[in-house]
């Protein structure tokens, strides 16, 4: 019965619930083609890199809203986002109607919290991010970068044998 608890108790760090993820998080499964680069200016320390047109990161999360920290600056360019597989009303869409985040900047900005999606309403979704193909005006290159996530909205509470073993110091 333990083993079974701990079982379910692990698959569900896999899930992001309300609360901030950095780069690096159980719930944050990047495909191959990015990088962790140390930043002192971003949260935590890092963030993850990359500019390999189609390289994406998902998130599976359960919550009502969610947004990503992210740098943005010279060297940024667009990160194409889904939820669900569908693009994100409100959000900028490219000539091919994909929906994006606009990372490029003049200036360097660390830690910029830029919104995705708000009133997803109750369930698991999936946020994905993607290196977009082509580069924005004045950027030096296709790059898409992620700090961290922040997922908003009501978290259940742990399930009871969770909390009692957390109680007890064997977790």
């Amino acid at each position: 019965q333990l083993y079974t608890q701990l079982k379910e108790a692990a698959a569900g760090l896999r899930l992001a619930r309300a609360g901030y993820y950095q780069e690096t998080s159980t719930p944050v499964v990047s495909s191959p083609g990015w990088q962790i680069v140390l930043a002192p200016a971003a949260s935590g320390g890092s963030y993850i890199d990359s500019e390999r047109p189609g390289a994406s990161v998902t998130i599976p999360f359960e919550g009502e809203s969610i947004e990503m920290v992210a740098y943005r600056g010279p060297e940024a360019g667009r990160c194409l986002v889904t939820i669900d597989e569908q693009g994100i009303p409100g959000l900028p869409v490219d000539s091919q109607g994909r929906t994006y985040v606009e990372l490029y900047q003049r200036t360097s900005q660390w830690q910029s919290r830029e919104p995705l999606a708000d009133h997803l309403g109750r369930g698991t979704h999936t946020l994905k991010l993607a290196v977009s193909e082509g580069s924005t005006p004045g950027a030096s290159g296709p790059r898409c970068n992620i700090d961290a996530v922040v997922v908003g909205g009501p978290s259940p509470s742990a399930p009871l044998g969770l909390t009692a073993l957390l109680a007890l110091g064997l977790l």
